[in-house]
């Protein structure tokens, strides 16, 4: 077992008048050298801690791990966040032994459509509808007392240690989660199962999620009725979102993406597109970004890269908002969004990239 590691989360709650941390260590218990303890500290910044030991034993790796991620969860649940002075990320499973390994899961994909259909899927009773996130597509498998992470193509990626507690809290059954991950949390959208229409899945979400400790697994908010999806569409547009998603509720989970047609949509408000470094400038905090025309690479424009993301190196694939595209020029309104791990460079063809409606005038452009 390679992965078994020392871990610690440093947590803090700063709501109203408190002050406090809540320290959690994942630890190798003394003299055994193979039993593991999960030691915690607690109370008000700057006074002295009350401490302790979770388990009234130690423990197999395994179950020491399972209360060391519920503990996470339970005390996230509770207002507390990462403190800023360990670097403001909670500890992430990056040993797993199974990393990049195959899962055999494939999530469903989306098909575009045209603005011109917008009304016909709001009046459609045979569609529900939900915001389209702009994040990296996460699946959350549970197998027993084993869960992991997997990205679009299946395969195991790190997720943030709170995230395995409040997985494990959810049912004692075999699932697994379909979302999208922004940050630390996923919003979860969909529970793969082949036999169940779209209204059923959801309706175990929802019976499954709400209630339970999990702030960083999200039931997205979906609207059923045309009066509701109208709604939320409007809510979406001018909160300048990526889009929305219109999805046939009695349909079942089908992998992958249709050529064309398909049960479930999406209708972007902004363009993405997924391009390669060519070049960093990290004095000037900014990328050239290129992509495949044919066998040739051609340059699109220059992202800058902002004071809290992190520098992509050269030949990264990185994720890109924009507005439009000016043919054989540069994308317009560039806004890098992150590195993306789950999308090769062969993939970042000019094919993906939507080119500047008529009806835009420079004049337009210049505002």
């Amino acid at each position: 077992m390679n992965f078994m590691k020392e871990q610690s989360v440093s947590l803090q709650c700063t709501e109203g008048n408190s002050d406090k941390v809540y320290n959690i260590q994942l630890v190798v218990a003394p003299i055994s050298g193979v039993l593991w303890n999960v030691n915690f500290q607690y109370g008000r910044r700057g006074n002295t801690l009350t401490s302790g030991t979770k388990n009234s034993t130690p423990l197999a790796y395994e179950a020491a791990f399972k209360i060391f991620n519920k503990l996470v969860a339970e005390k996230i649940g509770k207002g507390y966040i990462s403190c800023p002075e360990t670097g403001g990320e909670l500890v992430t499973m990056t040993s797993n032994e199974n990393k990049s390994s195959d899962t055999k899961v494939r999530p469903q994909l989306l098909n575009d459509i045209e603005p011109h259909l917008l009304k016909h899927f709001i009046d459609d009773d045979n569609f529900c509808a939900q915001q389209k996130f702009d994040g990296m597509r996460r699946l959350l498998i549970k197998t027993g007392e084993k869960i992991v992470g997997a990205n679009r193509k299946g395969l195991i990626v790190d997720i943030p240690v709170s995230l395995v507690g409040q997985v494990d809290c959810i049912s004692d059954e075999d699932f697994i989660l379909d979302g999208e991950a922004v940050g630390d949390d996923v919003h979860v959208f969909d529970i793969i199962h082949h036999l169940w229409t779209y209204k059923e899945r959801y309706e175990w979400l929802r019976d499954n999620l709400d209630g339970k400790v999990t702030p960083n697994i999200k039931l997205v908010k979906t609207a059923w009725t045309p009066v509701q999806k109208q709604e939320l569409y409007t809510q979406l547009f001018q909160a300048n979102t990526e889009g929305i998603v219109f999805k046939r509720i009695d349909a079942l989970y089908s992998p992958g993406r249709p050529n064309s047609g398909g049960n479930q949509f999406k209708l972007k408000f902004v363009e993405t597109a997924s391009c390669i470094v060519a070049q960093v400038n990290e004095t000037k905090r900014s990328v050239r970004l290129v992509v495949y025309k044919g066998t040739a690479l051609v340059y699109v424009g220059n992202a800058t890269v902002y004071a809290n993301q992190p520098i992509p190196k050269v030949n990264d694939v990185v994720e890109v908002r924009y507005l439009y595209w000016y043919p054989d020029g540069s994308i317009y309104q560039p806004v890098l969004l992150g590195i993306r791990t789950d999308v090769k460079p062969e993939e970042c063809t000019i094919s993906q990239l939507k080119a500047k409606p008529e009806s835009v005038s420079n004049e337009q452009d210049n505002t």
